[in-house]
Formats: structure tokens, C-alpha cells, sequence
């Protein structure tokens, strides 16, 4: 049983902007007992079917602007006789609609970080449920990303986070739906670990900013080396306020 990960897109351009994080953090929540997940993001290329093999489980992260591409890829991967996962933002909302379309044969709300495992083990089993619930998971348990997993080139900007969760309820947003009105703060040590070990440009891909703090707290941990071509962009310029571990970011 081979676990694939695919980012939907329409057209793949062959260059992506900012990496899409989860499927890195799927992937460092996958048991290694299962062996590293085949990780397709159509951004980049598209979806192979021949990929895939009977038995095969292929998860699949959908937020609305891709969900119906996402729907094609499950049908296509559940004609190779693979079984069919949908998590993201969309499912989490409309938790019923993969079923529907997309062939899903389980669904998972929440967060991936701790429930993944046991979603594989289930399919392992042949006991795979339709609904999963994931929840909210505590700092504690974020799953660190597999960032040895990334390619060398494809993206020109990496990406990390330093909180999930919103404790606004803008009409427009998702966010305070689907992540929750608390914020959940990664700690700063993993944050800056991330930092080093992308080396690259990064966007840091944040919700919601608090927990202000000096922008110089955290700037001898990271280091700057402008030969490698450190950047950042981080959301927080819009609000003002930044969490310790963007600030951090923003110091460099």
C-alpha cells in the first residue's frame, strides 16, 4: 500500500510560487512503516494515474477554487482501484460533497497531523470509516514537515507558519470555521529549525497575527546570509501584529 498526496490544480505550470505546506506536514505525518508518500503537486505536473496501483491510498487536499479538479483526481485514482481520501478546507466544510462527487471512500475534518496515521492503519486493515474527525490539535502535536522531501527546484518561495486559528469571525473568511477562534502557536524553536533547514525565500503562511514581540528576539537564532538569497513575506504586515515566531522572520 503506497500513500500518494496530491495538491490539485487545473493547469500545471511547472513552476510553483510558494510551496503548499501540507502536503509536506501529510507527509511527516505518514508512518514510515508505509514508506515515503508519492507527492504530486499539480502546480508543478499533473496527476499521473498510472501512478497508482489497486490498494494504493491516495489523499487528496481541496479548498473550493480547486475542489472540482480534485474530484477528477479522485475518480481517476479510484479507476486504478486506489482508495480515495479528501481532507482541506472544503472538505472540512462540506464534508458530504466528496462522497458525492468525488468518489471519496472517507473524509477528514480538521486537522491531519495526529489522525493520518490511523486513517492509513484503518485502510491497512480494511476497515477504513467514511468520516474522520480530526479536530483542532494542540502545539504539542503539530507534525513536522518533510522538507527532505521537497524538490531542489520547482518553487521560488518556501513556507512556514507560526499559528493556526483566528480568533476574529470575519463574514468572508474560513479561517475562524475551520481552524478555530484560538490561536495555536507553534513554538519558536521549530520555526526557526524550519527556517534553516528550507534555506530558501519563504512566505510565512499565517491565519492570524498576535502576540507581538520584538522584532530583534529571535534574530541571532536564524541568521542571515543574503549570498543564499534569504527573503520573507509575512502576512501580518497587513494587520500589524505579528506572533513571536513572525517576528522573528521579520527581523531578518
Amino acid at each position: 500500500m503506497r500513500v500518494h498526496l496530491v495538491n490539485p490544480n487545473d493547469v500545471a505550470f511547472g513552476v510553483g510560487v510558494i510551496v503548499p505546506r501540507w502536503l509536506y506536514v501529510l507527509a511527516g505525518a505518514t508512518p514510515r512503516r508505509y514508506g515515503d508518500p508519492a507527492i504530486v503537486d499539480e502546480t508543478l505536473a499533473m496527476f499521473d494515474p498510472s501512478s497508482v496501483e489497486p490498494g494504493d491510498v491516495v489523499g487528496i487536499g481541496i479548498h473550493t477554487a480547486n475542489a472540482l479538479r480534485g474530484y477528477e483526481v479522485g475518480r481517476l485514482a479510484r479507476e486504478r482501484g486506489a482508495k480515495v481520501v479528501f481532507g482541506g478546507i472544503h472538505a472540512t466544510l462540506f464534508p458530504e460533497e466528496p462522497g458525492e462527487i468525488g468518489v471519496a471512500d472517507s473524509v477528514v475534518r480538521g486537522d491531519g497531523d495526529s489522525i493520518w496515521a490511523s486513517v492509513l492503519d484503518d485502510f491497512a486493515a480494511g476497515a477504513h470509516k467514511p468520516l474522520y474527525d480530526g479536530g483542532r490539535v494542540q502545539e504539542t502535536d503539530f507534525a513536522a514537515a518533510r522538507w527532505d522531501l521537497l524538490p531542489a527546484k520547482g518553487y521560488m518561495w518556501g513556507s512556514v507558519q507560526t499559528v493556526r486559528g483566528c480568533p476574529k469571525h470575519c463574514s468572508f473568511c474560513s479561517v475562524w470555521r475551520t481552524d478555530g477562534q484560538k490561536s495555536r502557536l507553534y513554538p519558536v524553536d521549530e520555526v526557526v529549525s524550519e527556517v534553516v533547514e528550507l534555506r530558501r525565500p519563504c512566505a510565512a503562511l499565517d491565519e492570524r497575527f498576535d502576540a507581538a514581540a520584538s522584532l530583534q528576539e529571535l534574530r541571532p537564532n536564524v541568521g542571515h546570509d543574503r549570498r543564499g538569497g534569504w527573503g520573507w513575506f509575512h502576512h501580518g504586515l497587513r494587520t500589524g501584529h505579528v506572533t513571536r515566531a513572525g517576528a522573528a522572520l521579520l527581523a531578518l
